[in-house]
């Protein structure tokens, strides 16, 4: 059960949540489609994440994230993802050739 958001009727909130359900789907859909290329994944992502920080924002009003946190926290997931991708699997050796 959603929490009342200030200045909002519930129909209106409901309303709101049902705009975002809507605009889910076709989210969801672009992020499961081969062959997207790299930087149009990472902005479905994105937004994907803004989408369901607009859900909290409307269902539990006060315990969504600012904007600047959400996207740093999606930039912590990014570089830490980053680093997974540049380091050798376990069991693996990676021995320099430099002297």
């Amino acid at each position: 059960m959603s929490v009342p958001v200030p200045n909002l009727t519930p129909e209106q909130q409901q309303s709101l949540l049902n705009l975002l359900r809507l605009a889910e789907k076709p989210l969801k859909m672009g992020l499961h489609r081969h062959g997207l290329p790299q930087s149009a994944r990472v902005h479905l992502e994105r937004a994907f994440a803004h989408l369901n920080e607009a859900f909290v924002a409307i269902n539990e009003p006060g315990r969504e994230r600012t904007v600047e946190q959400l996207q740093n926290e999606i930039s912590f997931v990014d570089r830490f993802r980053e680093n997974l991708q540049h380091r050798p699997p376990p069991g693996v050796v990676v021995k320099s050739i430099l002297p």
